[in-house]
């Protein structure tokens, strides 16, 4: 998946009211009254689709309020340990850099590193880079060189290593990665974050969890992009712990016998997109009908067509099980297109998640926070 397509699907603070959502949300406060500043120890961090125009003065519109951390485009690398893109990095709005509008607001910018070729997640990168102890030291040497810049630097570093198909000596590399990474990280001043981003469904195989677990901050569950399964359905299930879901899947991260993270190292991902899906039904399709999965489809998009559009399309529930909603629209004879999103009330459920976890592990407790 093209990392670039990917980023602008997750949640980005230039949607402001689902900032303050999220900060509600997580404070338990009413939603009219998100315009006060929530607790810190919950994170609430949105990923952009550019780091800004200089020209561009609406950056300090931002409802900054209702962040805690932004992360920046990614920050490509490659078999060399090389960057490929450092003068996007070094040239973002000011209001991303130490000194601007982010920071000023107590808001940690990022930088989201990643093995990018042709636009691409490169699997190849990851497997030359970390299968060597001298490209994982070139390539921590670089990020600690713009981490660090007094004019251009930033709070700290979140991993997107994908896809997760990485062989077993690059897993090995990996841990020393992570742990070397993080002591220099932490070694500056003042010390900088360590995340990692990690898969939808837990696979041991990906990382040696145990062994990283006290050498990033926190992890960011990808709570969305399920597997398709021939049918009508959302991007991130909520579900239970006996199906294929968040609850379910995220349980295994908390599971003391496979991830052993606690929950407070934990951030759930969670989709501001949805799924279309072409369909051949007489009558208008439910969820979960046999389907043929097609692109994604934007959150404003899926909005507008159930409530501003005339005349507006039906808004259907997936109903207690997923908590998705839904809405169908004919292209023709028995031809169908249906279209998979959440709205204010599924994303609150989830967003709830990270207030009580509901899964087998750690049953209760909150998570650090949502993104």
């Amino acid at each position: 998946m093209a990392p670039f397509a990917r980023s602008v699907w997750r949640w980005i603070p230039r949607t402001v009211s689902w900032a303050a959502a999220l900060c509600a949300v997580l404070a338990g406060a009413d939603v009219a009254g998100a315009a006060e500043r929530h607790d810190r120890s919950h994170i609430v961090l949105g990923y952009m689709q550019d780091s800004g125009n200089p020209a561009d003065s609406a950056m300090r519109q931002y409802r900054w309020h209702a962040l805690t951390h932004v992360a920046l485009p990614f920050t490509a690398f490659n078999a060399s340990g090389a960057f490929t893109n450092t003068s996007a990095w070094t040239s973002r709005d000011a209001e991303l850099k130490p000194g601007g509008a982010a920071s000023n607001n107590g808001v940690k910018v990022l930088m989201a590193l990643a093995p990018i070729s042709g636009g691409n997640f490169d699997v190849s990168i990851i497997n030359t880079v970390m299968s060597s102890n001298a490209l994982q030291d070139t390539l921590i040497a670089n990020v600690i060189s713009l981490v660090s810049d007094p004019s251009t630097g930033c709070d700290g570093v979140t991993l997107d290593m994908e896809p997760f198909n990485w062989n077993s000596t690059a897993r090995t590399g990996l841990t020393r990665f992570i742990q070397q990474l993080n002591a220099q990280l932490k070694a500056l001043n003042p010390p900088r974050e360590l995340s990692v981003y990690v898969a939808a469904t837990y696979d041991s195989t990906d990382y040696d969890y145990p062994a990283i677990r006290d050498h990033v901050d926190y992890i960011i569950y990808s709570g969305y992009d399920f597997s398709y399964g021939g049918g009508i359905q959302g991007v991130g299930i909520y579900g239970t712990p006996g199906i294929f879901s968040i609850i379910r899947n995220l349980d295994a991260y908390l599971d003391p016998s496979r991830g052993q993270f606690p929950p407070e190292k934990v951030v759930l991902a969670l989709p501001l997109y949805g799924r279309q899906f072409s369909v051949t039904s007489v009558a208008e399709p439910v969820y979960g009908q046999t389907a043929s999965r097609g692109e994604s489809a934007g959150w404003t998009e899926s909005v507008f067509a159930t409530s501003y559009r005339i005349p507006a399309l039906t808004r259907h529930s997936s109903g207690p099980s997923h908590y998705v909603k839904y809405f169908s629209e004919s292209t023709g004879g028995s031809s169908w297109n249906t279209t998979a999103f959440d709205d204010d009330e599924t994303l609150e459920y989830k967003l709830r998640l990270a207030k009580a976890w509901k899964g087998n592990y750690s049953t209760g407790r909150p998570l650090r926070g949502v993104a």
